[in-house]
């Protein structure tokens, strides 16, 4: 794997400057590599972040100690998206999955 970044920094999305604590962005050549991005409480994930799986699976959505959990969306390497309800990581309730 590429070097691991340790401070936070500042970058810019085109909506103006956000600080981002980019301990899981990763340096690899010609590319910048997102593991996760999004809130943490006690060093989990925890509230509205994004995750980019090894497999390029990625989830985008509501999170609870570590897991997927309310509303989200999951965009499979396929091609196929599931977008719905969440559980402490498995899908629940309401939800489409869209091939």
């Amino acid at each position: 794997m590429g070097k691991q970044f340790k401070k936070w920094s500042w970058y810019t999305l085109g909506f103006g400057w956000k600080e981002v604590d980019i301990k899981n962005l990763y340096y690899l050549p010609h590319r910048l590599r997102r593991e996760y991005t999004g809130e943490w409480v006690n060093d989990k994930k925890s509230g509205r972040g994004t995750m980019y799986f090894k497999n390029e699976d990625r989830y985008d959505g509501y999170w609870l100690n570590d897991l997927p959990h309310g509303e989200g969306r999951m965009i499979y390497h396929n091609g196929d998206i599931y977008e719905g309800q969440w559980s402490l990581g498995k899908k629940s309730g309401y939800g489409v999955l869209t091939k």
